[in-house]
């Protein structure tokens, strides 16, 4: 039986990737995806910042990870890349290696990406109209209730 989440202290036992709050800028960038940032949390997952400062799995287990093949995998690496959330580093003894960025605060990430900001704006007219259209339907159904 599945048990209530609990984000107190020490509830949650097991192993826990952070993701950062700010990551959720990123997903109304034209190339991202909602889904590259668990492939964000993996890299970060596997960083050994204390003896590397990078981290460094292939592209074949971070593919059986995220779900995705490797062709995919590396698309998505990219498009990390180029949004400024990783780095690679090519040609350690382990190939290549990832530097995870932290992700940039709102008015940084929407001054550098206006584009994203246009549409977050989007998104929040269209969840407005959908709240109005629920509003008619619902003040409709209660009219015909009398």
């Amino acid at each position: 039986m599945s048990k209530p989440f609990s984000k107190k202290k020490d509830a949650y036992q097991r192993h826990f990737i952070k993701l950062p709050s700010d990551l959720s800028h990123y997903i109304y960038h034209k190339e991202v995806k909602a889904e590259m940032m668990y492939l964000y949390a993996l890299i970060v997952d596997y960083l050994n910042e204390d003896e590397f400062g990078y981290a460094f799995p292939n592209v074949d287990t971070l593919a059986l990870k995220y779900g995705k093949s490797t062709r995919t995998t590396n698309a998505h690496l990219k498009i990390l890349r180029d949004v400024g959330l990783i780095e690679f580093i090519e040609g350690t003894m382990y190939g290549r290696a990832y530097v995870p960025y932290e992700p940039l605060e709102a008015d940084d990430f929407y001054g550098k990406y206006p584009d994203a900001w246009d549409a977050y704006k989007s998104n929040i007219k269209k969840l407005e109209y959908e709240r109005a259209q629920a509003r008619i339907r619902m003040q409709t159904y209660r009219d015909k209730q009398g």
